[in-house]
């Protein structure tokens, strides 16, 4: 069973969270002036990927206002990275409380892509939240030391230890994938680059690099080699939602005129029916592939997937690689 990442990159699922929020949020009082100023310093926290320095506060805003779902959501995100700093037991029951939060959030109307990524994430988790990066003793030791040195930003250090897990295990996908995305944090994104074509090369059939190296490109305004690669992640893993996503915030993100949708997912709600999503799986469109996307496809064995209006059957039980490297905060 593949480990899960645990970060998620959301440079481009942001661009949708706008077009998912219900016209019922703007029709609710405005919260009082103290749990507004409050708010504002944990979103602002949050934003700025500090997230352990935002969880106290998304804690007692909770706890104050448990309606408001886009702090649930933040303080969702924000455990999942706490997590990595406990031992595993307490990582676990974080990690669920997680997921009962999303749950709470979605009830409540939140559909944005962050949260219903992150959600998938955690509802691929074990009974009991927990997780392993390695059966080897050693390399889950310096995996586990690199993410609890990631989520309190000391990329340095997470690097050198997961430097030690490539050291024990030299072709171990996710320490190369977590290299790069440390040197993507640093904004080296020569290094991050570099690392994350490593990780490529050493699973093909991972969707986690191309979408980590796409969010990195799009920050840089390399829209088309950034579309390229998410092309790359849904023919390695056509039936992860996750990607899907991505795939339509860069759309948006481009003002593109294509129009990617999941039935059920929004923001296809209705709209996505109309097209013709039916309940045995949804239809995907997008424009045409270039020339050596469409060279890709066929080598893998998948003719011009996203050229034309297609049909994709619902994912199976139990079909996908597992609770696979879905994503992971950044």
């Amino acid at each position: 069973m593949a480990p899960l990442c645990l970060r998620l990159p959301y440079g481009i699922v942001l661009v949708l969270a706008g077009v998912c929020v219900s016209p019922k949020l703007w029709a609710q009082p405005a919260p009082d002036p103290t749990y507004q100023a409050q708010r504002w310093r944990a979103t602002k926290l949050f934003q700025e990927g500090k997230r352990l320095e935002a969880l106290p506060l998304l804690e007692e805003l909770v706890r104050a206002k448990p309606q408001d779902r886009e702090i649930l959501v933040d303080l969702a995100a924000s455990l999942f990275d706490h997590a990595l700093l406990v031992d595993r037991e307490a990582a676990g029951r974080e990690r669920l409380r997680a997921r009962d939060l999303l749950e709470q959030a979605r009830k409540l109307g939140d559909a944005s892509p962050f949260a219903l990524n992150l959600l998938e994430i955690l509802n691929h988790l074990p009974e009991n939240g927990d997780f392993k990066f390695s059966p080897k003793t050693d390399v889950e030791q310096a995996m586990r030391a690199g993410e609890a040195a990631f989520s309190q930003r000391d990329f340095d250090e997470a690097i050198k230890n997961y430097g030690e897990a490539l050291r024990l295990q030299p072709k171990n996908y996710f320490a190369a994938l977590f290299t790069g995305n440390a040197y993507d944090r640093k904004s080296d994104f020569v290094s991050a680059a570099e690392w994350y074509e490593r990780a490529i090369r050493f699973d093909r059939d991972i969707e986690t690099s191309y979408r980590y190296y796409a969010d990195m490109l799009a920050r840089e305004d390399k829209m088309a080699k950034a579309r390229t690669m998410l092309i790359h992640a849904a023919v390695a893993e056509p039936y992860n939602r996750i990607v899907w996503r991505e795939l339509n915030a860069w759309a948006a993100l481009k003002s593109h005129r294509a129009q990617l949708c999941l039935c059920g997912d929004p923001p296809c709600g209705g709209e996505g029916q109309k097209a013709g999503f039916g309940a045995r799986g949804p239809f995907r469109r997008v424009g045409r592939l270039s020339r050596s996307e469409r060279e890709v496809a066929k080598r893998r064995g998948i003719q011009e997937p996203l050229s034309r209006r297609e049909r994709i059957p619902a994912q199976p039980a139990g079909g996908d690689r597992g609770p696979a490297c879905r994503g992971r905060g950044s």
